[in-house]
């Protein structure tokens, strides 16, 4: 064999072995076991699944641990925040749910990007009600700010010394919140803003939360309001439309119901608050009834979403939680699956001209199922736990496409190279 036929020999080697390397490597890829999850007998993430920096269940009506984690851990707790901001408003004597509030410009200036906010216009007055109901339901920031420049008696609705100060107010408003916590015994919380940004002196615990949840939770309009999937924000002074400000919950145990989520043990998801932000992570404050009516209330800081960055990700392990938390103190249970549709009849699937009397009643008495979803919910995450989606199986198929062709690339460039290195010598 000459030396042409050694060099030639050679950089097909190479180029075979390179070829050889990226065709395992894609093997291993595709066969490898996806990730492993701990599933119910339902198919639901269980409690040994979930992932949580600091939680804590107890029971709302006598204060009880039933299950915790690091419960007195000082962590940011995001937009949890504004479950005291609630409750000093509605705590305030001057409160009404139809005083007038002002944005100002101040209002919706904020620490960071991005943080979800609607688009209020300075000067223009919104309902307290309206405002709380923002605050709570979509975790408006901005109207966590308006409420506290309202109520804090140097701006808008409140302001007998007309200072027209709304960072004044926001700042005596906070020393408020913060002397109520005090009162409250939660003596491991401080909070320097309303909205719950991250920030040094802003800070909370698992334990704490739930004093403040079990506080505001004795309010009627707030448990109706923190329940609500879909509140439609009424015109204002500078919104004409009804459709300007359209919010959807951010609580997924909400959104989805114990139904939806098939809780073996809850009958209805009752109250909560969610908060995320850089510092903090995922954070859920929630709240749930029992089949035997026990009110128990889980808090979760710096939780990892089960599926992506969705409200229904987040929700799961919080579902997991509550879950746990009923199984331990002996709550009954009633089979989930009875939520899925049974075999059809052969009436049911028999064609009919006639409307169905129970719609009729429905018609009739203007009643309404309360069980039925406003809006259809996102399907952002509705992929199964343990598999990749297509979209992903096809970025990785590119992907590696696009490194089989480097791989070709730098095979032909180091052949080249040694064939010309070798004519040399």
């Amino acid at each position: 064999m000459n030396s042409s036929d050694r060099r030639v020999l050679n950089r097909c080697m190479i180029q075979r072995l390179l070829f050889c390397l990226l065709l395992v490597s894609l093997i291993g890829l595709f066969t490898a076991p996806m990730e492993v999850r701990a599933l119910d007998a339902y198919g639901w993430p269980s409690f040994d699944e979930i992932q949580v920096n600091s939680y804590i269940v107890i029971d709302a009506d006598t204060g009880e641990t039933i299950l915790s984690k690091n419960p007195e851990n000082r962590l940011p707790v995001a937009s949890t925040t504004k479950l005291m901001t609630a409750l000093l408003l509605l705590e305030d004597p001057a409160f009404d749910p139809d005083r007038l509030l002002e944005v100002s410009n101040e209002s919706m200036k904020f620490p960071c990007s991005g943080a979800v906010c609607l688009p209020l216009i300075a000067g223009e007055h919104i309902r307290t009600v309206d405002c709380l109901a923002a605050m709570l339901v979509r975790s408006a920031n901005d109207m966590a700010n308006v409420i506290a420049e309202n109520y804090g008696g140097a701006f808008g609705a409140i302001d007998p010394d007309k200072l027209n100060d709304p960072l004044e107010s926001r700042r005596r408003f906070m020393e408020r919140v913060n002397k109520r916590l005090g009162e409250l015994g939660a003596h491991n919380t401080h909070f320097t803003n309303p909205a719950g940004f991250d920030d040094e002196g802003h800070y909370s615990t698992a334990s704490d939360l739930t004093v403040i949840m079990r506080e505001i939770m004795k309010y009627p309009l707030f448990n109706r309001i923190s329940s609500i999937s879909l509140y439609m924000m009424p015109p204002t002074d500078a919104h004409s439309s009804v459709m300007w400000a359209p919010l959807n919950t951010t609580n997924g145990l909400i959104y989805y119901g114990a139904k939806g989520l098939s809780s073996r043990y809850f009958k209805e998801y009752t109250a909560g608050k969610t908060g995320s932000t850089l510092g903090a992570g995922y954070c859920l404050v929630a709240s749930g009834a029992t089949h035997n009516d026990r009110v128990l209330i889980a808090v979760a800081l710096g939780l990892k979403p089960m599926i992506a960055d969705t409200s229904f990700g987040r929700a799961l392990p919080v579902r997991a939680l509550l879950e746990e938390a009923a199984t331990r103190i002996g709550v009954p249970e009633i089979d989930p699956l009875t939520t899925r549709l049974d075999e059809p009849t052969p009436e049911e699937t028999e064609q009919t001209s006639t409307v169905p009397e129970e719609t009729k009643a429905i018609v009739e008495t203007g009643a309404s199922n309360e069980g039925t979803w406003i809006l259809a919910p996102s399907q952002d995450g509705q992929q199964l736990l343990s598999e990749w989606s297509a979209v992903q199986k096809i970025v990785v198929v590119l992907g590696a496409l696009f490194v089989l062709m480097l791989v070709f690339l730098a095979g032909w460039f180091f052949s080249y190279r040694y064939e010309r290195k070798n004519r040399r010598d």
